[in-house]
This record gives C-alpha cells, sequence and structure tokens, in this order.
C-alpha cells in the first residue's frame, strides 16, 4: 500500500506539471512556441539550457549538456562513524547528447569501543565503480515572453563495479530531469531515478527510488576574477524498495554557493561548497553532518 501510494504521489505531480504547461501554453497562444521535441526539431534557440547557466547541484546528479571536467569531496561525519568520498568525472557531449564517466575512492571508517574503552577504528576502503551515463532532452517549453525555460531530460547510467570492497554490484539507473529557468536569476532543477544493484553482494538485487531539487539564484558579477555567484540549496533523499532496507528512507538538505571565476575564451573554471545535514530518522542514524566541495572546469 506505501509504494501504491508513492507511485500516485508521483504520478500527481507529473500529472499537475503538464497540466500547468498546458495552461500556460494555452494563455500566450498564439504567439507561444509551443512543445519541442528534442530529437525532432531540437531546443528553442533562447534556451539557457546547454549554455553554461544552470549551476551544478552540490550532490545530485546533473542534467543539463556541457563540456567538463570535474572533482568532488565529500566528507561526513556520523554517531561512530565517517565517510570520505572523493570521485573524478569527464562530461562531453555530441549535439545535445551529453556523455559522461565517473569513478572515484570511497574509505568507511567505524570507532567501536573495547573492553578498555578505547577506540580502535575499523576502516574500509576501495576504488568504486565506473559509472557510464548518457543523457539527452527530449521535451521543452519556453513562454513567449522569455522568461520561463523548461526542458525535460532523460537519461540512463551503467555502474561497473571493481570488485573492491565498496564496489561489489552493477548498477542499473534509467533516470530523469526537469531543468526550470524562471527569469534571469532562478533555476530549479529536479531528477528522479530508478536504481537496480545487480549482483552477489549484501545489497545485491535492492531497487531503491532517487529524488533531488536544486534551487539556485545566480548573480552576474563585473568583478575582475569572479564571473558570477550562485547561493544554491538541495534536497536529496532515497527510498529503497525492497529486502530488509524497504521503508528505511533517507533524506538530506544541502546549503551552499557556486562561484564561476573567469578564465580564458575556451576555460571558464569554477568552485562549489557546501554544508550537508540531516533531514529525517533515516538519515540521521547514517550521519550528523558534512562538507562537501567541488572543482569544475568547463572547457
Amino acid at each position: 500500500m506505501r509504494y501504491q501510494w508513492r507511485l500516485w504521489q508521483l504520478s500527481w505531480i507529473a500529472c499537475l506539471v503538464m497540466t500547468c504547461l498546458a495552461s500556460i501554453s494555452r494563455a500566450d497562444a498564439p504567439n507561444s512556441s509551443d512543445f519541442r521535441f528534442g530529437w525532432l526539431n531540437q531546443l528553442d534557440s533562447r534556451t539557457m539550457y546547454a549554455a553554461d547557466f544552470f549551476p551544478e547541484p552540490l550532490l545530485a546528479e546533473e542534467g543539463d549538456s556541457d563540456q567538463e571536467l570535474r572533482t568532488t569531496w565529500l566528507h561526513a561525519e556520523g554517531s561512530g562513524a565517517s565517510q570520505d568520498l572523493l570521485s573524478a568525472e569527464v562530461e562531453d557531449n555530441i549535439g545535445l547528447t551529453t556523455f559522461e564517466i565517473d569513478g572515484g575512492w570511497e574509505r568507511d571508517t567505524f570507532y567501536d569501543a573495547d573492553d578498555d574503552d578505547s577506540t580502535d577504528p575499523d576502516t574500509v576502503q576501495g576504488m568504486d565503480s565506473v559509472e557510464l551515463t548518457v543523457r539527452h532532452p527530449f521535451l521543452q517549453w519556453i513562454s513567449a515572453d522569455g522568461t520561463i525555460d523548461d526542458t525535460v531530460v532523460a537519461g540512463f547510467s551503467l555502474s561497473i563495479p571493481v570488485n573492491t570492497a565498496v564496489s561489489e554490484d552493477f548498477e542499473i539507473e534509467p533516470q530523469a530531469w526537469n531543468m526550470l529557468r524562471l527569469g534571469d536569476h532562478w533555476t530549479v532543477q529536479t531528477r528522479v531515478a530508478y536504481s537496480n544493484l545487480v549482483g552477489g553482494g549484501d545489497e545485491g538485487n535492492q531497487d531503491t527510488l532517487e529524488y533531488a531539487a536544486t534551487l539556485g539564484y545566480r548573480v552576474d558579477l563585473g568583478n575582475a576574477i569572479v564571473r558570477q555567484l550562485t547561493p544554491l540549496a538541495e534536497l536529496d533523499g532515497e527510498d529503497p524498495l525492497n529486502h530488509s532496507a524497504a521503508g528505511d528512507d533517507q533524506l538530506q538538505g544541502v546549503v551552499g554557493a557556486e562561484l564561476g571565476f573567469r578564465g580564458s575564451e575556451d576555460i571558464q573554471p569554477s568552485l562549489s561548497v557546501g554544508y550537508t545535514f540531516p533531514i529525517d530518522a533515516g538519515a540521521r542514524r547514517e550521519f550528523q553532518w558534512g562538507i562537501v566541495t567541488s572543482l569544475m572546469i568547463d572547457f
């Protein structure tokens, strides 16, 4: 019953969004450009999708189309445990189709008290899975005055295990994004994905619903060093759907900012820093606080 309710919620949200877009389209007719389909008639020339306008989410997977190098470090502390994740990714595109490959290193440390009340750390670490992702926009709508710019993106990722203590299973993950620009400053990026782990590891055959939302406010600066500042607020959640983890939802929040620096004509570096914190009980069991930072180079 719980999962039927969850599916009903998602269906209701999707219907509401499409109804609102259809109403706006009718209100703007005949000046509206109506809907565009990415593979059929490409995208509206007024769009800011694939134009280095949308900020990078602090933790969630991004849905924009760009050419980029990115490295990210996440450190989280919990009750008797800590985690460090270091990842690197490369993105490139052919037309509007973006291809991404990333991998990294993970270290999990657990502190258990022995009989003498001292703490001896137990560490599990190793190379993380190699993830291959492809995504492409397939539906877009822009208002007649250009202030509302909405693009729906579909994608698929495959994570290949490297047989370490932190990488034992394949992961198959269809996903979708909605990339919404409101005016000259606001952006709202939402993501939903269905993750399936396949393999003989401890979490093999685990199904998980993932969801995220990132709100940004872009400020263009006339600075010789910093070209733009984007404060960010983000929600990241996951809902295990089966096995013993079913019902152990985890929702965390992130607040931070992205700084875009002035570079050459072909290279634009940027840096983001965020503070992450648990929101629900499931996330509080995993960690108490964390820091995430990323260095991005667009080329």
